[in-house]
C-alpha cells in the first residue's frame, strides 16, 4: 500500500505540475476574449448619434438595467445606451454576470467636458465624480496612472491596460479594469473600461480544480512548487504565482491509494474466484479432469493411485445425495490431508479421485496408499462408516501416462474384486 501511495502521489505532484501551464493560457484566454469583445465597441462608439443633455446625473431604461450618464456641461454628448447593454451582456456570457462589476465609457465631449457613461451607475462613482477638481481629471489620471498614451503613435502599439486589483472605496470591493482607449484624430477621446471583481482569477482557478479534479491555488508566494504567470496587457509587476496544495494532494492520494486497493482486491478476488471454478471442483477442492487431463501427457517417472468409495451408489440410494454430497467432501478433506502440497489431487470421475505423485519407491508408494485407505475409514461420516479401494502403480520409462492409468485403474478393480477397502499395487 505504501508504494501504491508513494505512486499515486508522485502521479498527483506531476499532473498538477503539468496543469500550472494549461490554467495559465486559460486565464490569459479570459481575459484576451473579454478584451477583443471589448474592441469591438470602439466602431459603435465613433458611430453613435448623439444627444443634448443638461448638465447633473441622467438615467436611461434599457433592457438589462440602467444606464447612468453623469453630465458636467450642457451639451450633445454619444448616445451609448444599446452598445454598453449589447457590451455587457456579451462579457456576462465570457466572465459570469456575478463577476462583472461595471461596463463604462469616460469620454471628452465637445462642450459638456467630460462625461461618464456608467452601466450600472453606483453611489461610489457619483461620490467620485463630485470630488473631482479639474474637467478632465479622471480621463488624466487614468492615462497618467497606466500609461496610457495620450496620442496615436503607431500600429499595432498595445495601449490596452490590465489593471492590479484594487480597493473600491463605497462598494468594499477589490476590482481589476479592462482600459480601452478611443483614439480619434490621433486623440483620445475616450476609455472603455470593463470593471470586474478580482475573484474572477480564484474563480477560474477553482472552476479549473473542479473540472480537472487538480489541487491549484493563488499565491503571492514564491517558492520550488510555485509558477509565475502573466495576464495579458498587464504592465505592473505583480507577484501572482500558482501553485498545488500539499495537503489537498496528499489527502486525494490517499482516497485514490485505498480506491486502487478496493480495485485490486476485488479484480484479485473475481480472478481467484474465476481461476478456481475453472481448474477446481467446487465440492472437493480438487482439479477438475477437464481441466487437468490434458497436462497429464506430459508428466514423466510419475506415481499414480486411483481411489473409489467403496458402495457410494448404495448411500446415495439409502441416506439421499444431499448425505452423498457430504461424504464425498469429507472424503476427499481427509484425502488432501493425507498428502503434499505438492501432489496432485484429481476428481476423476463422481466418485472416483486420481493422485499424481513424484515417482516413489514402491514401498513408499503402498505406505501412502494405506495411508489414505485408513485415514478415509477412521472415523464414521454423518454416523456412516465410509471406506475407499485403491490401486496404485508407477509410471514406466517411456510409458503414457494414460497407459499408467489403465493400470492403476486395473489395480483399483482387483481391490473391489478382493473384497473393497483394501490397496492393491500393480
Amino acid at each position: 500500500m505504501c508504494a501504491v501511495f508513494i505512486l499515486v502521489f508522485i502521479s498527483l505532484c506531476y499532473y498538477n505540475f503539468l496543469s500550472i501551464n494549461i490554467l495559465e493560457r486559460k486565464l490569459q484566454t479570459l481575459i484576451q476574449t473579454t478584451v477583443d469583445v471589448t474592441k469591438r465597441f470602439h466602431g459603435f462608439y465613433i458611430n453613435a448619434d448623439s444627444k443634448h443633455y443638461d448638465e447633473g446625473v441622467h438615467f436611461e431604461k434599457i433592457d438589462n438595467g440602467e444606464l447612468g450618464i453623469i453630465v458636467k456641461n450642457s451639451g450633445d454628448i454619444h448616445q451609448l445606451n444599446n452598445g454598453m447593454s449589447q457590451l455587457k451582456n456579451e462579457i456576462e456570457e465570457i466572465i459570469g454576470s456575478d463577476l462583472l462589476w461595471t461596463v463604462a465609457v469616460i469620454e471628452k465631449a465637445n462642450v459638456a467636458g467630460e462625461v461618464t457613461h456608467f452601466l450600472p451607475l453606483r453611489e461610489a462613482y457619483i461620490s467620485l465624480d463630485e470630488s473631482r477638481h479639474s474637467r478632465n481629471s479622471w480621463i488624466s489620471r487614468t492615462i497618467a496612472g497606466e500609461s496610457i498614451d495620450k496620442s496615436y503613435r503607431i500600429f499595432n502599439e498595445n495601449n490596452v491596460r490590465l489593471t492590479e486589483p484594487y480597493y473600491e472605496k463605497g462598494s468594499s470591493e477589490y476590482i481589476r479594469s479592462i482600459l480601452y482607449p478611443v483614439y480619434i484624430d490621433k486623440e483620445i477621446q475616450a476609455i472603455i473600461i470593463v470593471d470586474f471583481k478580482n475573484a474572477l482569477i480564484e474563480t477560474c482557478i477553482n472552476k479549473y480544480n473542479k473540472e480537472n479534479h487538480t489541487t491549484l491555488e493563488l499565491t503571492d508566494v514564491n517558492h520550488v512548487f510555485s509558477y509565475r504567470f502573466s495576464l495579458p496587457h498587464s504592465i505592473t509587476k505583480e507577484k501572482n504565482y500558482i501553485s498545488w496544495n500539499f495537503s489537498n494532494i496528499i489527502i486525494q492520494a490517499l482516497l485514490f491509494t485505498i480506491i486502487i486497493i478496493i480495485i485490486i482486491n476485488v479484480v484479485i478476488s473475481f480472478y481467484r474466484k474465476t481461476w478456481k471454478d475453472y481448474y477446481y471442483d467446487s465440492m472437493t477442492g480438487f482439479y477438475r479432469r477437464d481441466h487437468y487431463e490434458p497436462k497429464l501427457n506430459k508428466m514423466t517417472h510419475a506415481s499414480v493411485i486411483i481411489c473409489d468409495i467403496d458402495h457410494f451408489k448404495s448411500i446415495n440410494d439409502t441416506y439421499g445425495h444431499d448425505v452423498g454430497d457430504m461424504v464425498i467432501h469429507e472424503v476427499t478433506k481427509r484425502i488432501r490431508k493425507s498428502i503434499r502440497d505438492t501432489d496432485i489431487a484429481i476428481r476423476w470421475g463422481g466418485e472416483e479421485f486420481v493422485i499424481i505423485l513424484p515417482k516413489m519407491k514402491c514401498n513408499d508408494l503402498i505406505h501412502k496408499s494405506e495411508h489414505i485407505r485408513k485415514s478415509v475409514s477412521f472415523g464414521k461420516i454423518n454416523e456412516i462408516s465410509v471406506t475407499i479401494s485403491l490401486g496404485c502403480t508407477h509410471q514406466n520409462p517411456g510409458e503414457n501416462i494414460i497407459s499408467t492409468l489403465k493400470r492403476a485403474d486395473k489395480a483399483l478393480y482387483q481391490s473391489k474384486s478382493l473384497g473393497r477397502n483394501k490397496t492393491t499395487f500393480l
